[in-house]
């Protein structure tokens, strides 16, 4: 069954549809970025695809409980969607950006984070206008085997700081941390997400897939088919 999140700014005026989301392929989400944006799935992100689906109307009931019970909400609002044969469904709401979903958005971002953010704070979002890197990112999470089941902490990564100078590559730590020894342990579920960047779907998902093999992790995993369509 397919899922997809939006983000959402809201200040006092409303809200604006920052991040925009389509369909899941299997266990990780497909999105769009360019002058919309959109959220991304636990398992690995693409960065533009000729897709943008909006479901402003779910995010409507909360928006206006919240106005209606004098608690206007400014943020982040993330809205987690399953489409179903009925249509839409929310899943969950989140006030913050998604994991891995800021991985791939914000790298693209030109825009200073902090106008956005204060835009948002202080009602000015109607004002609005970000502005995006004409390029594409892929971002590919690394997962300790057995996640999203039970799975193992603590086994030793090397290679990320080789991975991490590659062009157009950057490594996020989603979970891990480092013992007396100097060495990176797993220490969560989704540990890494590496992002590529590229002038194409094409380009940006061989770089983060050329960083990813350049990760030493017996015991990790990653999909092998994030943006391959």
């Amino acid at each position: 069954m397919p899922a997809l999140s939006d983000l959402l700014g809201l200040d006092d005026a409303g809200f604006r549809k920052l991040f925009a989301g389509s369909p899941v392929r299997r266990a990780g989400y497909v999105r769009f970025l360019r002058n919309v944006l959109i959220a991304a799935g636990n398992s690995g992100d693409r960065g533009l695809i000729p897709l943008v689906i909006t479901h402003l109307r779910h995010a409507y009931p909360l928006v206006r409980g919240m106005d209606a019970d004098g608690t206007p909400y400014r943020g982040i609002l993330y809205v987690g969607l399953m489409l179903t044969a009925d249509g839409p469904k929310v899943i969950e709401f989140n006030c913050r950006f998604g994991d891995p979903e800021a991985q791939v958005i914000l790298p693209r971002l030109r825009t200073d984070i902090v106008t956005a953010m204060l835009a948002t704070v202080e009602g000015g979002l109607a004002d609005l206008s970000l502005h995006w890197a004409d390029s594409q990112a892929v971002t590919v999470v690394m997962a300790a085997k057995g996640y999203p089941g039970a799975y193992e902490k603590g086994s030793v990564i090397t290679g990320i700081e080789a991975a991490g100078t590659m062009e157009n590559t950057i490594i996020f730590h989603a979970g891990t941390n480092i013992d007396e020894q100097g060495n990176v342990r797993a220490a969560g579920g989704r540990v890494l997400a590496v992002t590529g960047m590229g002038d194409d779907a094409a380009s940006a998902r061989d770089a983060a897939y050329r960083a990813v093999a350049q990760i030493d992790w017996p015991d990790g995993f990653c999909r092998s088919d994030i943006a391959a369509g």
